[in-house]
């Protein structure tokens, strides 16, 4: 049986760690290189029954191999693969494969792991297979193929720098796969969240940040504010106090799975006063490390506790400030003392206020941090299911019809198995 599974849609390097078909295993050593994959590199259990060819979506000038040998009068040299990462499958079905129950699916899932798209790495200013996340984002931002295709020009390199080297320092990577059902804003929103990544436009240029403790880089109060000073809270359409998160999870098989911050919530202080759970859902499906998702979580129901209140006021002294710089906020008017994030920056371009920017900052103390529940979160492993065992007949009845000169007629008859996909019984003797 012959099939064709097309794993990416973009060269990557060249580089498969597994192939699982219906979660099993099947590769004993990784794939490096384009052509049909060594008997040796095949696990010894599927080695006699299961051909693979793989190719890693480079220039082609000629179809596969294995295509051409068994996919029939259809497939034509000009199926080349160009751009993709594709796989190619045989498998052999013979009796003993049946009765062992090795590759018996005809409509099986295979899974690939792999490495991804050769990459600049702000890191170290190297091209490879990255798992850091600015440089996804940059990448997914400038190429021209399967990006915005935005000229590099207009994006501050700088602070994509910065931030890459962040999340090399605190082992926040990114890992998954664009989806093309999804806008490029939800594609960058999720890669986003696996390290609490903040985009704005600054000067004219693209701009990164991380969502963590910062020191406080301006201080304002009555002296430097001018004007009306306008306060709001969160209300009650924004309010939430748990945090639901979905995640892969690599231990079972790549699987989607749900962990829920805070983890007991017969014990919360919030939901206990609040007397339900309302919870926000968050996407963490880039991050495959528990402990990155369960700080950045915790982060997310602590904003509820913390982030209350939103300032809105005049300064000239804000000019070189950024989306989300820390600052210092005091006003005994409204009984405001504390830091707070820079949410946006209007700055004045009209000739009675020239000079002066327009600031909102929301609450956000240092406390907003310091959440330390780990999450409770489901086991790894996946269900293996036993090898096919063929059982003696059942109500087994033997007729003698007569004789022939080769020997004697007889006529067996048993009551069938209810195994539609059992292919055979061995009668005993």
């Amino acid at each position: 049986m012959f099939s064709e599974q097309t794993v990416a849609y973009a060269g990557t390097e060249k580089h498969i760690e597994q192939i699982y078909i219906d979660n099993e295993p099947v590769l004993s050593a990784p794939i490096t290189q384009d052509g049909i994959v060594p008997k040796t590199s095949i696990s010894g259990k599927y080695a006699d029954y299961l051909q693979l060819e793989v190719r890693f979506g480079g220039d082609y000038t000629s179809t596969k191999s294995l295509a051409t040998q068994y996919a029939g009068p259809k497939w034509n040299n000009k199926f080349l693969g160009k751009g993709v990462v594709s796989i190619s499958t045989v498998i052999k079905k013979t009796q003993k494969s049946l009765e062992n129950n090795i590759l018996v699916n005809d409509q099986f899932a295979l899974t690939c792991e792999l490495k991804g798209q050769v990459i600049y790495d702000f890191v170290d200013g190297e091209y490879r297979a990255s798992s850091n996340p600015p440089s996804i984002i940059y990448d997914y931002l400038t190429n021209t193929t399967y990006g915005r295709g935005i000229s590099p020009e207009l994006i501050n390199t700088d602070t994509f720098a910065e931030a890459a080297a962040y999340c090399d320092a605190f082992e926040l990577y990114a890992n998954g796969a664009i989806s093309y059902q999804s806008t490029f804003m939800e594609n960058i929103e999720n890669i986003c969240q696996s390290f609490g990544g903040i985009m704005y436009v600054h000067a004219g240029q693209i701009c990164i940040t991380t969502d963590r403790k910062t020191v406080s880089v301006a201080s304002f109060n009555e002296r430097n504010m001018v004007g009306s000073v306008q306060i709001s809270t969160s209300g009650g359409t924004d309010y939430f106090n748990t945090v639901d998160c979905k995640y892969t999870n690599p231990e079972s098989m790549y699987t989607t799975d749900v962990v829920r911050i805070p983890s007991d919530i017969t014990i919360d202080e919030a939901i206990q006063h609040d007397g339900q759970v309302i919870a926000l859902s968050r996407d963490y499906s880039w991050s495959y490390d528990p402990e990155v998702i369960a700080k950045m979580a915790n982060v997310d129901v602590l904003k509820a506790k913390y982030a209350l209140r939103t300032v809105t006021f005049t300064t000239s002294e804000g000019w070189d400030l950024k989306i989300w710089d820390a600052i210092n906020i005091s006003n005994d008017e409204f009984d405001i003392s504390g830091k707070f994030k820079i949410l946006n920056k209007d700055i004045s371009t009209d000739q009675e206020n020239i000079g002066y920017v327009t600031i909102t900052a929301v609450e956000a103390p240092d406390q907003m941090y310091d959440g330390v529940d780990p999450g409770i979160w489901s086991p790894g492993g996946v269900i293996q299911f036993p090898e096919l065992t063929v059982l003696p007949p059942s109500n087994l009845q033997a007729v003698k019809k007569g004789n022939t000169t080769a020997g004697s007629i007889v006529n067996l008859t048993w009551d069938a198995s209810p195994d539609p996909y059992l292919r055979g019984l061995i009668l005993p003797t």
